[in-house]
């Protein structure tokens, strides 16, 4: 299973990426790749590779890729 996730708040811009794998033999494990942050105040973690993830977000589109949305305004 993978996961992009698109997080839009007051107070920043939150690019996330990641999963978890399975096997029967030895368990699941979850994983995390490099995402994007612009917080409020300046702070940057930009180590997404915003070109791979058009792509990555275009092919899971192709796939049926289903997509979410979680309105917590008032």
């Amino acid at each position: 299973m993978r996961y992009v996730k698109f997080l839009i708040s007051e107070n920043c811009f939150e690019i996330s990426v990641g999963g978890s794998v399975y096997d029967a033999s030895v368990g699941g494990d979850s994983f995390s790749e490099p995402g994007w942050l612009i917080e409020v105040g300046g702070y940057r973690e930009t180590g997404c590779d915003l070109v791979s993830l058009e792509d990555m977000i275009e092919e899971y589109l192709n796939l049926g890729a289903e997509i979410t949305v979680d309105d917590q305004t008032e």
